[in-house]
Parts: structure tokens; C-alpha cells; sequence
């Protein structure tokens, strides 16, 4: 049986003990595991990083934040007597030249934390790459989206209007000149301001692959399709669909826009004048067409759909479909939602309560769909 390490509170304080053996007495404010050291707050309130043993790994700081990286952890310090921040590896040792003014910031990409950490000084920003420093710049720089882009990090050097891609080992490039960029569906989109007017200021946006390449650019408003490969929403006062030539693959006749999964898979709804939905799939082939007044996305089999029932937009009543879009449960119930917690739906007909497993409901569906009554 593999030793077990836990904390234990004698008289206020907090220690550390492995089964039954106490291997650090109890003298801490706060103890709170770190990979396979303790973080620890002393009763002088004074940061410390200890190992099983109670060693101190750093050093009696009046601040030490863990920055949980996706590969490791790095600590950011402010030791006693310092009005500065500076790295250390989880050994202690620093790992940069420079203290920092700010608290450093962690870039998120999808699905878990980055390797990315940026340290402000003044004027100057130093990005680490795994513990290792490998961009430094004099002036100021934003990131913005969801972190690196296939192999690069995109950041905005706005003084300079540069949007630059820079990869690990530091080799940075400007990509274009704008203003902001986003970073969307591994897609990297700049906007660059065309008209300063007040009220209506207006972009030119440009559209790049995930490795970088210009594809097209566009005065109205661009957003990738999730799961598709170069489709995208475009805004032309009304919404439609067009692929990396500009070619339009649905007409813009929608007034708003989603996306969805349901079992993994991605959609994009949209939404007529009239409140009804089109579902489509990663080839813009309509699987659903104005039928449902709502389309919820969904993490299991099916998705939870609303139909209208007369002429009032409150009285609706809700159903299931599956991917394909087939009706699974009719659209007959009060209301449907589902229990992650539990890993059921629940039906509400007519203020009784129903509940099955998402196997259940499919072998299940002509009993459901009879629990309430068809709507006239």
C-alpha cells in the first residue's frame, strides 16, 4: 500500500503526516501541496516553499504564487526586503536576470494551461517559454485569444502595430500590421482600423491559417466554424456562411448565429427573422431546417430541442434529437434538462417528474414520449 501523505491541525496550526507518523509538526498557518512539495505560510506570516522533511526549498518570502504550468511548476517570488517578483524553479534556483513589477500571467490554451509565462518590468516584457527565457521586447505587448497558435505564440506590439508570431525557441516575425487580433478556432484574424469616426468605427479583417498563411481579408465581421475546415460565419447585416475563396455557401438571410455539439460533433444553428433554427453540420448541410425554436448544445447523445405551439413565443414545449438530427423524444414535454451529476435526463409533463439514463432514453423513447400527451 503506497504511503499516503496528509495535513493535520493540532492547536490551530497545520503539519504533515505520512499514515500515522508525524514527519512535520504542526506549526503552519497553511499547508498546500505543490507537485511534491508544500507551499506553507509561517505563524510570522511569511511565505515558504518545504519538502517532506520540512527543508526549505526558497526561502522565507514575504510571497511565493505557483504558476501551475502545463508540463511543470514555477514559483513567483517576492522575497523579504524586496518590491519585486522573480521566478524560481521548483529546486528554488531563479530562472531569470530580472525581477518583475507584476504578478505573471499564464496564456490558456485548449484544454489545459500553457507553457507560457510573460514577467513585466517598466517597459520591458520578458516571455518564458518552460522555464526558459526566450523572447524579450522594450516596449509593450498584449496577448489576446486562446494562447499558442499551432507552434506560435501571436502577440500585438501596439505602439508599433505589429502582430507578431513568435515560436519556442524565441525566432519571432511580424505576420502583419494591425491593431487587435484574435485568435478563434485555430484561426488567427487581424483587425485593422479603417475609419476613426466615433460611433461607427469600421475594420478591415484579415483571415490566416493555423500555419500562418493568408487566406483572405474582409470589411465585415469573420468567425471560423467550429469543426469545419475553412468555413465561416461572415456579417453582411445578416449572417451566412462563405469558405476561404469568399464563395457564399448559405445565403445571409440569419440574424443570429451559435455553436453547438452534441455528442462530440460540431454544428453551427442559425436563427431566422422568426425565431426558428437551421441546423447545419461541419459541411453546411442542413440536418434541421426552421423547425425548433431552440437547439441547446449538449455533451451526451442528444440535444435538448423547443418547439412553438401556437402563436405565443412562451409556450413551448421540449424534446430530444440525436447528431442526425432524428427526433428521439417528441417535442412534449414542459421542460427537459439534464443532470450531469446524476447522468439523467429529467422530464417534466404536466408537473410530474421522469427521469432515465442516457442509455435508457433511446430503447426507452416510445414509453417517454407517452408520458405526456400530444400537444394541439
Amino acid at each position: 500500500m503506497l504511503a499516503q501523505t496528509t495535513t493535520f491541525q493540532q492547536n490551530g496550526l497545520v503539519g504533515l503526516k505520512q499514515n500515522d507518523k508525524v514527519l512535520v509538526s504542526a506549526k503552519y498557518r497553511y499547508i498546500i501541496p505543490t507537485g511534491n512539495l508544500f507551499q506553507v505560510t509561517t505563524i510570522e506570516n511569511e511565505d515558504k516553499v518545504i519538502d517532506i522533511n520540512d527543508n526549505d526549498i526558497i526561502g522565507a518570502s514575504r510571497t511565493i504564487d505557483i504558476i501551475d504550468m502545463y508540463s511543470s511548476i514555477i514559483y513567483s517570488v517576492k522575497p523579504k526586503g524586496d518590491s519585486l517578483f522573480y521566478l524560481t524553479d521548483p529546486k528554488g534556483k531563479k530562472i531569470g536576470k530580472r525581477g518583475y513589477d507584476k504578478a505573471q500571467i499564464i496564456f490558456y490554451t485548449y484544454p489545459s494551461t500553457s507553457d507560457y509565462i510573460i514577467g513585466f518590468r517598466k517597459d520591458t516584457s520578458d516571455i518564458y517559454f518552460k522555464g526558459k527565457l526566450i523572447f524579450t521586447t522594450n516596449g509593450s505587448l498584449s496577448v489576446k485569444g486562446r494562447g499558442p497558435m499551432n507552434k506560435f505564440l501571436i502577440i500585438a506590439e501596439p505602439i508599433e502595430r505589429n502582430i507578431k508570431a513568435i515560436d519556442t525557441s524565441g525566432h519571432s516575425f511580424v505576420v502583419t500590421k494591425g491593431d487587435e487580433y484574435e485568435i478563434r478556432n485555430n484561426y488567427l484574424i487581424t483587425k485593422t482600423l479603417k475609419s476613426t469616426a466615433p460611433e461607427y468605427p469600421s475594420f478591415l479583417f484579415s483571415v490566416y491559417d493555423k500555419n500562418l498563411k493568408f487566406l483572405f481579408q474582409s470589411k465585415d465581421f469573420i468567425d471560423p466554424i467550429d469543426g469545419a475546415n475553412n468555413l465561416f460565419i461572415k456579417s453582411n447585416w445578416s449572417y451566412g456562411i462563405i469558405d476561404a475563396t469568399q464563395k457564399v455557401i448559405v445565403p445571409f438571410k440569419f440574424n443570429d448565429y451559435k455553436f453547438i455539439s452534441i455528442n462530440k460533433k460540431h454544428f453551427t444553428v442559425m436563427r431566422n427573422d422568426r425565431g426558428r433554427w437551421t441546423l447545419y453540420n461541419e459541411k453546411c448541410e442542413v440536418l434541421s431546417d426552421n423547425i425548433y425554436f431552440d437547439i441547446a448544445n449538449s455533451e451526451t447523445d442528444y440535444a435538448i430541442v423547443a418547439k412553438q405551439f401556437g402563436t405565443s413565443t412562451d409556450n413551448l414545449f421540449y424534446g430530444l434529437i440525436d447528431a442526425q438530427a432524428n427526433s428521439i423524444i417528441q417535442c412534449r414535454f414542459n421542460k427537459i434538462e439534464f443532470n450531469k451529476e446524476k447522468g439523467k435526463y429529467i422530464f417534466n409533463a404536466q408537473g410530474k417528474i421522469y427521469e432515465y439514463k442516457i442509455e435508457e432514453v433511446r430503447s426507452n423513447n416510445v414509453t417517454i414520449n407517452n408520458l405526456a400527451k400530444p400537444v394541439q
